[in-house]
């Protein structure tokens, strides 16, 4: 296989997102660019230099649509390079949708390559809020102690300092979790089912698969309307409360992070 440099990963999933552009518009989905993907289109017009995936995410029900255009078809474009994996859907362990350059493979390390995917775009949902904070709290802890059984499930062969460490924990862990049944897909549909029970309606939006409290949300109307971004010299789909949604979720989001907090997704890709 022929490794993939660093600098040619940001063109292969900028062509991702180009594809998952084209069949947004043409199945009517709506989406928007949005976390360290959103805040390079606004400072940078581009890739934030050091960023190394693409990050949308839609509201529920256009996310529930696209799950259902993907088990009728998973693949985005006629030469069927580009496939929807849906949460569980093996090798996707995430609980959200990726979509996979299925002509690549990244190895991420300290996570088992059985696991591994295409260069990916990552598709996250947003769910509305019912406007119990207690309610939300609850499903929060829920999902984050199944992410954290499924991150020991996935462990790899511990090639980061930080893992090395904890080793011999993990992989007792992993066995206990084994004998007792519990399986990746069994974890990811569980976090999923709880997704689903967010109401359909609301006036706050959040990314619950990553939120920590309900802190971590937004007003809807900030979300309600798409307007056009540069984005390396294409326009794609951005909300129209970007600039509020940034100082919620980072603060001041203009400003350059300190140069050790300029860090990569730590992974080896190759072209297959």
């Amino acid at each position: 296989m022929l490794k993939i440099s660093e600098n040619d990963v940001q063109g292969i999933i900028l062509d991702n997102l180009k594809a998952f552009h084209l069949f947004c518009i043409n199945n009517s989905l709506s989406y928007y660019l949005s976390d360290g993907t959103l805040i390079g289109a606004i400072r940078h017009r581009g890739f934030i230099p050091w960023d190394d995936d693409i990050d949308v995410s839609m509201i529920d029900s256009d996310y529930d649509r696209l799950i259902e255009l993907a088990k009728r078809d998973p693949f985005i474009d006629p030469e069927k390079r580009y496939r929807l994996l849906l949460p569980g859907e093996h090798p996707n362990f995430y609980p959200f949708i990726k979509l996979v350059d299925t002509k690549t493979v990244a190895y991420e390390k300290d996570i088992d390559r059985q696991y591994a995917l295409g260069i990916w775009l990552d598709v996250f949902r947003l769910s509305h809020l019912d406007g119990s904070d207690d309610r939300a709290n609850r499903r929060y802890r829920k999902m984050q102690r199944l992410k954290e059984l499924n991150k020991i499930m996935v462990a790899g062969d511990f090639r980061t300092p930080a893992y090395r460490k904890i080793a011999s924990i993990v992989k007792i862990a992993k066995g206990l979790l084994k004998a007792s049944g519990y399986s990746v897909e069994k974890g990811t549909r569980r976090i999923t089912e709880i997704e689903k029970s967010y109401p359909k309606s609301g006036d706050r939006l959040m990314n619950a698969t990553w939120a920590l409290s309900s802190k971590d949300s937004w007003p809807a109307e900030l979300w309600s309307n798409a307007i056009m971004v540069e984005f390396e010299g294409c326009e794609f789909c951005a909300p129209v409360g970007y600039d509020e949604i940034l100082k919620i979720e980072y603060g001041e989001y203009m400003r350059l992070p300190p140069e050790d907090q300029r860090v990569r997704h730590d992974f080896e890709a190759y072209y297959l």
